[in-house]
């Protein structure tokens, strides 16, 4: 009698489960990240994937800068300079009906090899941490 009990209270939950929670494919993503993924595809992957691993419950669209997608708050990297051995640049944001917040630049430089021969998630995560982005704030 025990087991049967379970298993019809497991049974009536599991639909309520379904109910309370619909997933869809078009809903409004949390955050849209938008980057040039051709012109700077190794800081747009490393950044796309730290926003990634610091939200993992909020939606993530990547878009190419100028896309109007709707989100809770849209990302943009904004790169200042460039060479072999260094890249600069800084996050710009924006939540819905607000102004543009613009971010401090950071540089990310290599001695021993050219900025396409490493990995730039420590620069991608170093701009998120400084950036204070309001979506990634701790809830108190």
């Amino acid at each position: 009698m025990l087991q049967r009990d379970s298993f019809f209270r497991g049974l009536i939950a599991a639909p309520l489960f379904f109910l309370v929670s619909p997933v869809s494919s078009q809903d409004i993503p949390s955050i849209v990240f938008q980057c040039d993924t051709e012109k700077h595809p190794q800081i747009c992957e490393a950044l796309a994937a730290s926003l990634q691993q610091r939200q993992p419950g909020h939606g993530l669209a990547v878009v190419k800068p100028g896309d109007t997608r709707q989100a809770a708050l849209t990302i943009r990297y904004q790169e200042e300079k460039r060479s072999s051995h260094f890249v600069s640049g800084q996050l710009v944001w924006q939540e819905p009906n607000g102004k543009p917040v613009t971010g401090p630049a950071l540089e990310f430089s290599v001695m021993d090899s050219n900025v396409e021969n490493v990995s730039l998630a420590p620069f991608a995560q170093a701009l998120i941490e400084v950036s204070e982005l309001p979506i990634l704030k701790p809830v108190d």
